[in-house]
C-alpha cells in the first residue's frame, strides 16, 4: 500500500473517531457518581414499569419484629423523619422488639438527631375491642412516643362490616380518651370502602397504595400519610421495610402528640 493511501486511511479514521466522540459527548446522558455506597433510602418498586418517584420531604417507615435488629443510628442518618413501631396485635400479642426499638429511638432523640416516633396496634376484627385497647395501652405506658397511636385495620376474619365498624369505634374511643390523642387509622382503599367508610373521617387516615400513585377512594377525608411501598430499603435495616410519606405537611400537627398534650 502506498504512503498516500495510508495517509488517506489515517485521515478517514481520525474523522470517524471524531464523529463517534462528538456523538457520545452530546447525545448520551452524563452520569456522575458522588457516592459509591448503597443509597440510604430506596425502593425496589421504583425499578419496575409502574414505579414513580415520590415527591415530598418528610419520609418515614413502619417497623415490627419482622425487620429484626435495627441500627437506629444508621436510620437516623438517612432521610427518615418518622417511625411507627408495631406494639400489639389483638387482645394479647405484644411485639417482642417494640420496647427495644422504642428505647433505642429515645436515645437517638436525646442526641442531635430527631425522629418522630409512634406505635401501632393490629386490629383483629373478631376480638373484644376493649381488651384490644387494654393490650395496646399497656404497651404504650412508659414509652417516649411523640406521634398519635395508629390502628391498622385490614382484615375481616369473616366479621360483617357493620360489626367491624362498631368494634372499631369502641376501640378508637377508648384509645383517644386514655391518651388524649386522636388515633390514626391505617388501611388500603378497597378495605376502607367495604368495611370502614365515611363515618370514620374524623380520624387522620394512612393509606396503603403501592401502584406508584395514590388512588384515593371517593369520600375519604383527612388523608395525612401514604404508605407507597412494602419493598423499601433503608440504611440500618436488613431486608425490606415499608416506606411512608406525609401527604399533607401542613396537617402533620394532627398526628403529633404525646400523652395529654400536643407535641410542639
Amino acid at each position: 500500500m502506498s504512503e498516500g493511501k495510508r495517509s488517506k486511511l489515517r485521515l478517514v479514521g481520525y474523522v470517524f473517531c471524531a464523529i463517534v466522540f462528538t456523538y457520545i459527548l452530546f447525545k448520551r446522558p452524563l452520569i456522575v457518581s458522588h457516592n459509591t455506597q448503597a443509597p440510604l433510602l430506596s425502593d425496589d418498586a421504583s425499578q419496575g414499569e409502574k414505579g414513580k418517584s415520590v415527591a415530598g420531604s418528610l419520609h418515614g417507615i413502619d417497623v415490627s419484629h419482622d425487620q429484626g435488629k435495627v441500627n437506629w443510628t444508621s436510620v437516623a442518618h438517612s432521610d427518615i423523619k418518622f417511625v411507627y413501631l408495631k406494639a400489639t396485635d389483638g387482645m394479647t400479642y405484644q411485639d417482642p422488639d417494640f420496647k427495644a426499638n422504642s428505647d433505642a429511638l429515645a436515645q437517638i432523640n436525646d442526641s442531635a438527631e430527631r425522629i418522630w416516633v409512634g406505635a401501632y396496634h393490629f386490629f383483629e376484627a373478631e376480638d373484644d375491642p376493649a381488651k384490644q385497647a387494654q393490650n395496646f395501652l399497656l404497651s404504650l405506658a412508659d414509652n417516649n412516643l411523640t406521634l398519635a397511636p395508629m390502628i391498622d385495620v385490614e382484615i375481616t376474619r369473616g366479621v360483617p362490616a357493620d360489626e367491624i365498624k362498631k368494634r372499631l369505634k369502641t376501640l378508637l374511643k377508648i384509645i383517644e380518651e386514655s391518651t388524649g390523642c386522636k388515633p390514626v387509622l391505617y388501611s388500603y382503599g378497597d378495605f376502607w370502602k367495604a368495611n370502614i367508610g365515611e363515618g370514620f373521617n374524623e380520624y387522620p387516615f394512612w393509606l396503603a397504595d403501592y401502584d406508584g400513585a395514590m388512588t384515593v377512594p371517593d369520600g375519604l377525608k383527612n388523608l395525612v400519610l401514604w404508605q407507597h411501598s412494602e419493598t423499601g430499603h433503608v440504611e440500618g435495616i436488613n431486608g425490606h421495610v415499608d416506606l411512608d410519606i406525609v401527604v399533607d405537611e401542613a396537617r402533620l400537627k394532627d398526628i403529633k402528640c404525646h400523652g395529654k398534650k400536643e407535641v410542639k
